[in-house]
């Protein structure tokens, strides 16, 4: 019996992908949002404008991300690890910048298992059979 070659995004792969796309739709949204803040009083024009930049560069590193995934370039799981550890600091930056060290400090075990996700992600795409079959297009 031929054992079945792991290709495809099916499995775990499919799941991640779909966690993609919700998270560039949430970036997406907020960047729109951020200028519909009833919070605009305690964060300045500038800061405002440099989350919005934040939110639009993450929100574009995981639609570049999506793209190379279904283009099934070779390319995507170096950039899909680049994109979830980007999103992670720079989403504490900008935590950083409209609410102060002590927003990030008060969150230390949300952040710790943000974290713990991202490196088992990490370790999947690096590891798996089924992402080193697939993405093979230069």
């Amino acid at each position: 019996m031929k054992k079945r070659k792991l290709k495809g995004i099916n499995g775990w792969l499919l799941l991640f992908t779909i966690f993609f796309i919700i998270r560039f739709i949430v970036y997406s949204i907020l960047t729109v949002s951020i200028f519909y803040s009833t919070e605009k009083e305690a964060v300045s024009i500038s800061n405002l404008v440099l989350i919005s930049i934040i939110m639009l560069f993450i929100a574009f590193f995981h639609l570049y991300t999506l793209f190379l995934e279904f283009k099934m370039k070779k390319d995507f799981p170096r950039w899909a690890i680049l994109t979830l550890w980007f999103a992670l600091i720079l989403g504490n930056l900008s935590t950083y910048i409209t609410n102060g060290i002590n927003a990030i400090i008060k969150s230390p075990i949300s952040l710790l298992i943000e974290v713990a996700i991202y490196g088992t992600i990490t370790e999947y795409l690096i590891k798996s059979e089924r992402v080193k079959n697939t993405f093979t297009k230069i």
